[in-house]
This record gives structure tokens, sequence and C-alpha cells, in this order.
């Protein structure tokens, strides 16, 4: 089952408790793998996530931390325990109590279980302080600019701007 649709299903008072059950099976399932088939295979296992790109509203202070906070659900909430060995410092002011707690022995094995990062985003969303939806950390998404202009392809149709860093452009 894909896994958005397994937080989909237990939105309302489980999918904290799911999300850190997913992590968990992920490292069972590189656990057997790299225990009984690595060694004659050689091959490596990743996670891929799926984040859309978070940009603040605007330069306020709210805004990029609202950024932020988006960021830390949609990509930190699966990514952080992976790479990083904890669940992002917002996941624990957000959820509290609510959000599980690994075990010492359970972090020590899933702190290292990926051996690639794989990222699909498919949109940018302009983020804005202020939701109550937990599963957007809280943030209100939308396209609108400030100014009123709609986020997206800029420019002309042979002269192309994306909106997304310098860094990732790719020129023809």
């Amino acid at each position: 089952m894909y896994v958005p649709l397994l937080l989909l299903l237990a939105a309302e008072s489980e999918g904290h408790s799911v999300t850190h059950h997913i992590i968990l099976a992920h490292v069972s399932a590189v656990q057997a793998y790299r225990e009984s088939f690595k060694p004659k295979h050689s091959g490596v296992i990743g996670i891929t996530l799926n984040g859309d790109w978070a940009l603040p509203y605007d330069d306020s202070l709210e805004n990029i931390t609202a950024a932020q906070h988006a960021l830390d659900v949609v990509i930190g909430w699966f990514a952080d325990p992976i790479y990083l060995g904890h669940y992002p410092n917002f996941m624990h002011k957000m959820l509290r109590e609510w959000l599980p707690v690994f075990t010492l022995d359970e972090l020590m094995l899933i702190k290292g279980s990926s051996d690639f990062y794989g990222m699909n985003t498919y949109t940018t969303n302009l983020c804005k302080a202020g939701s109550d939806d937990e599963f957007q950390g809280l943030v209100e998404y939308t396209f609108t600019r400030p100014n009123g202009t709609q986020l997206g392809m800029q420019g002309t149709q042979s002269s192309p701007v994306a909106h997304c860093p310098t860094s990732c452009m790719i020129s023809p």
C-alpha cells in the first residue's frame, strides 16, 4: 500500500504511530537484505520521498519559519530519523506526547539504514504560518504571491525561469 494512503487512513487518530512503524518496518527490511542478500548481490537500499518544496510567502520571520516547518513535516518526518537519528525538533514541539519515541536500540538501527536518498518533488508551495493542519506542519499553502501573481513558470516559453534555486537549474 502506498505510504501517503496509509497516513490518510489513519490521520484522525493514529497517523503519527503509522509513520513511526513505517520507519521501523523499513529498518527490518534493510536488516534482512543486508544480512541475507547483500553479500551475494551487492545491492543498495534507499528511500525516496515525495516532498513538495516550501518557500516562505514573504520575508517575515514567521513565514520563513513556517516554510521550514512544512519541510520538517513532509520530508524530515521520515528522513531525519534515518539520516540524523531523530525526528525534527518542530515535530516534537507540534505533536508533544503524540509523537512516538524510538528506543535507543531502535535509533542505532534506524540511523544509517539507507544507502542513498531519492527525492520526488513536483511543485513548490508558498507557506504562511497559521494553519491548524498537523500533517501540513501547521502551515497554509498557496501559489499566490503577496503581489497577487501566481507562483510557477515565469518568463517566456523560449526562456522560462523556474521557481527553484539557481543551483538546481539545468541549462539546455
